[in-house]
């Protein structure tokens, strides 16, 4: 029993460390071809590098983006916690395009009151661009997509 406590403040130190590493750690580069285009983007397959996101950052330089990957295909909710600029998701499933949300608007009010977004249907990730690029690309529901490492 006297060896609870120290065994939870452990897990709880672990837990911290594994959290901090993974939210600090540089996110793979890599290029996503969608059509004639290409993109850059930061891969975000971790949960600390999906938490964080595009959060607190200016915004996105031509022609980057930020592709959250997840190993099973789920409906997976994103929002724009903190975010300062506007985005368009492009939700995708076994690299096809399955919906595209057009212009998500910087949020207004509280942490409690930010919409939520979902995937027309359960998807296996999710590309982050500056709204208006979407259309700008053409993107499409059913266009193909390719991640080159």
């Amino acid at each position: 029993m006297q060896w609870l406590p120290i065994f939870i403040f452990i897990v709880a130190v672990g837990i911290s460390i594994w959290w901090w590493r993974g939210k600090h750690a540089p996110a793979n580069v890599a290029m996503l071809a969608m059509g004639s285009h290409q993109i850059f983007v930061e891969v975000a397959d971790t949960i600390p590098l999906r938490a964080q996101g595009l959060s607190g950052r200016d915004g996105l330089q031509d022609g980057h983006g930020m592709l959250f990957v997840y190993k099973d295909a789920g409906n997976y909710p994103f929002w724009m916690k903190d975010m300062k600029f506007p985005l368009d998701f492009v939700w995708i499933r076994e690299n096809k395009v399955v919906g595209v949300t057009d212009n998500v608007p910087i949020p207004k009010g509280s942490i409690l009151s930010l919409p939520v977004y979902y995937p027309p249907e359960n998807i296996d990730a999710m590309l982050e661009i500056r709204a208006g690029v979407a259309a700008e690309l053409g993107i499409r529901t059913g266009d193909m997509v390719e991640l080159k490492k």
